[in-house]
């Protein structure tokens, strides 16, 4: 039985308690963001508090390719909406969006995903990353030229090499490719004269990597359908995915019948694509091993990273991002109030699960669930303010993002 004890109902404190310290920090200088919307192009500007690409160069630089494949498989676990985007680099602006209906891929499929205090909750996040495009300095007559030229592909990569085999020249030899970018001349004009008419055209930072290649996403809710402890469970899907140590152990006390366990796989790819969809556990695993061949033969955007014109050598003074961080902060409330009404809806539909020993009644947990609703709305109805959106909840999913659901048995192996 599950105490009601563990289960999150702190909303005065997720409301009002914030640090005052986190609201007026500089921002980082580079991020790493899941894919926008509406494609990208490298050195494109980005707003920071919109959220989105500035069809601008305020920038010279010339586009660097590293080249070779990286594969990296996290599962992690996760309890609400919020943390789902934390862990797939959704921007703040991205996860406030997201609430009207518009989203980029991640944000959506997490939007999309469930919770439960039911359940035990993986987030499985596979990555086939089909090396990086980069801004690297201004290098005339170079289009594209690759990181690392002059160095077999199987060699360790040190140094930046200082030219290719069609003659085209670097900056310097081990250099910091990115120190060296420069502002274009329009751009520095209006930075030095006009610092609104300059973020408005330009942004906040430029778009310095773009990620291609494939990515699969599954939340997977893990339910016992008899005594076995789900901890115990999923360590055991941890490893069966490649998620856990090998020799790690799961255990049950002896005379206990060991039973199959209950998982609810929510599913997202993007790029790749092709085979059969995965709906058992061999399926999914099949579809983690074959990913590297599929982001090889399909890839399509996977993340970005931006780069704030702060790390320039002659850059200037960041926005103010204040407003962006307080809506952020209720973009995250708004999450939070979504799984806890969805948690409060799994106790009344199975009220014997749960020991009622703090005071809460099934008629308390209505209010409570009431209150949150109330609280979303409000929310909901200040983020149209800010950004006019469609509010509607029956938003399709981005264009080249699938998603699935299905119910399977885990019988551990």
């Amino acid at each position: 039985m599950i105490s009601i004890k563990t289960f999150r109902v702190a909303i005065p404190a997720l409301l009002f308690l914030v640090p005052l310290n986190t609201l007026s920090a500089e921002s980082p200088l580079s991020h790493r963001l899941g894919a926008p919307e509406g494609g990208v192009e490298l050195g494109f500007g980005w707003d920071l508090i919109e959220g989105q690409t500035i069809p601008n160069r305020c920038v010279r630089f010339a586009p660097v390719r590293e080249t070779g494949q990286t594969s990296t498989v996290t599962m992690t676990e996760v309890s609400d909406q919020s943390e789902i985007m934390d862990q797939l680099d959704v921007s703040a602006t991205a996860s406030i969006k997201s609430i009207g209906g518009s989203a980029s891929a991640q944000a959506s499929f997490a939007k999309n995903s469930k919770t439960s205090a039911m359940e035990t909750t993986l987030l499985l996040k596979a990555t086939v990353q089909n090396g990086v495009l980069f801004a690297g300095p201004e290098d005339p007559g170079c289009p594209a030229r690759r990181a690392f030229p002059q160095i077999p592909e199987n060699s360790p990569k040190s140094q930046y090499a200082t030219s290719d085999s069609s003659g085209c020249q670097s900056e310097g030899e081990g250099e910091d490719l990115v120190d060296n970018i420069k502002f274009s001349p329009f751009a520095q004009k209006l930075k030095d004269t006009n610092l609104d008419e300059f973020h408005k055209m330009c942004g906040d930072a430029y778009v310095s990597r773009i990620y291609s290649g494939a990515e699969l996403l599954a939340t997977i809710g893990i339910s016992t359908t008899g005594t076995e402890d789900q901890t115990s469970t999923a360590a055991s899907v941890k490893a069966g995915f490649g998620g856990g140590q090998v020799g790690a152990e799961t255990k049950t006390d002896k005379g206990v019948k060991r039973e199959s366990a209950n998982l609810s796989i929510h599913f997202a790819q993007g790029g790749g694509g092709g085979g059969l969809m995965p709906i058992s556990r061999e399926g999914l695993s099949g579809k983690l091993q074959s990913l590297t061949i599929e982001a090889a033969r399909d890839p399509t955007f996977i993340g970005i990273e931006v780069t704030s014109y702060r790390s320039l050598a002659n850059g200037l003074k960041e926005r103010s991002l204040r407003d962006l961080r307080d809506r952020e902060i209720s973009a995250d409330t708004y999450w939070f109030l979504l799984s806890l009404e969805q948690e409060i809806s799994d106790i009344l539909a199975t009220p014997k699960v749960y020991d009622f020993t703090v005071g809460l009644t099934p008629h308390s947990l209505r209010e409570l669930q009431d209150i949150s609703i109330k609280i979303r709305e409000n929310i909901r109805k200040l983020e149209y303010v800010a950004n006019p959106v469609d509010l509607s909840p029956d938003t399709p999913s981005p264009v080249g993002l699938e998603c699935n659901d299905h119910t399977i048995d885990w019988v551990e192996p």
